[in-house]
This record gives structure tokens, C-alpha cells and sequence, in this order.
């Protein structure tokens, strides 16, 4: 009776470590892993700058906004990327690249509207503007 409780309890706590299947606990499989930002406001994004956006497990997110670090929370129901308040690390940069930070982090941040454009490229769009991501290779 032990070892059969025993082998119970083993696999029992075998099976509570399974990672949560593909959209569970993470980002469902449309925003996952990183993506590149390609254009704000139908601007395309400077050359060298770099802006990403990484969609992961427990509804974070995370990247670089052309001169900093940011980070937040995302929510993602029917088409809908809903991201709360961001935080960011506070770095000084040239003129040209802490406004596409800031036309970038003002747009994220809200509720807008995800649309495949083409193969690894997405839209992310309210009635402001948009931005363009694609998957980082």
C-alpha cells in the first residue's frame, strides 16, 4: 500500500510540473515570442533603432523602445491586445529616437485591434493610428 501511495504521489507531482499547453499560461500562439517593430503611424521605424516586442508567459510583456527598456501586461481576447500601464528604464537618447519612443509607447499602451497583414507581419491598430510588427528571425 506505501509504494503504491508512493508511486501516486510521484506521479501526481510528475504531472502538476507539465508545462501548460500552447495558450494556457501564455500568449496565444499569434503574439507569441518576439517581434520587431517595423512602422509607427505609417512611419517607418529608424534605421538601427531598435524596438521590439516579446509576448510572454502569464500575460507579460516586454522589449526595447529605441532608447530603453519597457515592460507591462497585456490582455488578448477575440483580436483584442488590451496593454496596461508601462514602465520603462528612464535613458537619454538623440531627439529622432526618443520620439519614436514615445509615438511607440503612447501607441502600445491601450486597447487595440490585431489584424494578420501577411505572413509574420501583424497590425496593431485603434482609431489613433497603428504599429506593424514582424516576427524576429
Amino acid at each position: 500500500m506505501r509504494r503504491l501511495l508512493a508511486a501516486v504521489t510521484v506521479l501526481s507531482a510528475y504531472g502538476c510540473a507539465q508545462p501548460a499547453p500552447p495558450g494556457e499560461n501564455g500568449p496565444p500562439a499569434l503574439l507569441e515570442g518576439e517581434w520587431r517593430v517595423v512602422d509607427v503611424d505609417r512611419a517607418a521605424v529608424i534605421d538601427d533603432a531598435e524596438v521590439t516586442v516579446n509576448f510572454a508567459a502569464g500575460g507579460k510583456l516586454s522589449g526595447r523602445s529605441a532608447c530603453n527598456r519597457y515592460g507591462g501586461e497585456f490582455t488578448y481576447a477575440a483580436g483584442v491586445l488590451t496593454v496596461g500601464a508601462l514602465y520603462s528604464t528612464k535613458m537619454a537618447c538623440a531627439a529622432p529616437l526618443m520620439d519614436l519612443e514615445a509615438r511607440f509607447l503612447n501607441r502600445l499602451e491601450g486597447t487595440l485591434e490585431v489584424k494578420a497583414v501577411e505572413g509574420d507581419v501583424l497590425s496593431f491598430e485603434d482609431d489613433e493610428g497603428r504599429i506593424l510588427i514582424r516576427k524576429a528571425r
